[in-house]
């Protein structure tokens, strides 16, 4: 009975975003299409959080949804990058919780071949889409910060690995200064 209530309209997907929300003064939402194997492949995403917002992820949920047949290893892979590379990057007021979960789910509906090998163009294609939903919800989540009147991004240049240049950013970012300087 429970599955059958359940819709996959648009307006289904609006609902359940907006379901989520807390303090969030909007739901946060992204969808992309590509082509893999002559077949449309999409990837969707919508989160939550707009507080306890800092690197590590925060008081945050997100959901990406994928149709693409993928390996669940190399799945988790991607969603791991993907994250590094968006949620665990984002800071509004410094403050961490530990009910932060992003769900990454693929059902191969799209009735694409199976991808399981990292080196596969197909699998870089797919990791480009995942990663730029997970960025999108990212940047949603700082834009709706709790008392954020400004988004600003940091990029760094020249650092040695990325790892010094996520510190380098994270210290930008994370200091009052920068921040009473930018409001």
């Amino acid at each position: 009975a429970l599955v059958a209530g359940l819709g996959n309209s648009l307006d289904h997907g609006k609902a359940a975003s907006k379901a989520i929300c807390t303090t969030d003064l909007v739901p946060k939402t992204c969808a992309y299409e590509t082509i893999i194997d002559s077949k449309p492949v999409r990837v969707g995403g919508m989160c939550k959080g707009s507080g306890m917002i800092h690197p590590n992820m925060a008081t945050m949920l997100a959901f990406i949804t994928c149709d693409a047949n993928v390996d669940p290893p190399l799945w988790q892979s991607m969603l791991s990058r993907a994250a590094d590379k968006s949620f665990n990057q984002v800071t509004v007021d410094g403050d961490t919780s530990t009910n932060d979960s992003l769900i990454g789910l693929a059902n191969g509906a799209s009735g694409t071949s199976l991808i399981a090998d990292p080196s596969d163009p197909r699998a870089a294609k797919l990791e480009a889409m995942v990663t730029a939903a997970c960025q999108h919800l990212a940047r949603c989540i700082a834009r709706d910060g709790e008392g954020a009147t400004v988004l600003f991004e940091v990029s760094v240049s020249g650092a040695a690995t990325d790892s010094d240049a996520r510190k380098i950013a994270r210290t930008i970012v994370g200091s009052s200064l920068t921040k009473a300087a930018i409001y």
